[in-house]
């Protein structure tokens, strides 16, 4: 029988210094940002490609503006993009104690509204989830209607 390499968990934790490299990424956007700022933690000198303006204004990542919701994305998806992303929760939560300055960041749900004449779809959008997350480790409050909240 063959022997396999497989990759154990220690050779995760412990990184290789990359000090002599010098790297460039084709864009700007997300991931290309997350992945050009671990490769300079670990030493490499890297250069972002894009279009896009330095702050990324462009970039959908500006857009959402960091929101992080895995369990609204059951609506289109199956439960294991939920589960992936309540996963990598912990995992945004080290990389912004890394940035500076300090990035704003609670884990308190998520809160989905709508306007009134949305109600049924919101019921629809409840009920849709309550069906698809028996196997995750989340709970839906029965929806509420508010009339008495107006905006002006």
């Amino acid at each position: 029988m063959a022997q396999t390499n497989k990759p154990t968990p220690n050779q995760f934790n412990k990184p290789t210094r990359l000090d002599n490299l010098r790297i460039g990424i084709a864009g700007a956007g997300l991931m290309g940002r997350l992945l050009a700022f671990r490769l300079s933690e670990l030493g490499a000198k890297v250069t972002l490609f894009d279009r896009d303006n330095r702050a990324g204004t462009g970039s959908c990542g500006y857009v959402g503006a960091g929101m992080l919701a895995p369990v609204s994305e059951l609506e289109s998806a199956e439960p294991l993009i939920a589960q992936l992303g309540l996963d990598s929760l912990p995992l945004w939560e080290s990389l912004l104690k890394r940035l500076a300055p300090p990035v704003f960041f609670k884990r308190l749900g998520t809160l989905i509204v709508a306007h009134h004449l949305d109600t049924p779809e919101l019921a629809r959008f409840s009920r849709l989830l309550q069906h698809k997350i028996d196997a995750l480790p989340i709970h839906i409050l029965p929806v509420e209607t508010r009339p008495n909240i107006r905006w002006n």
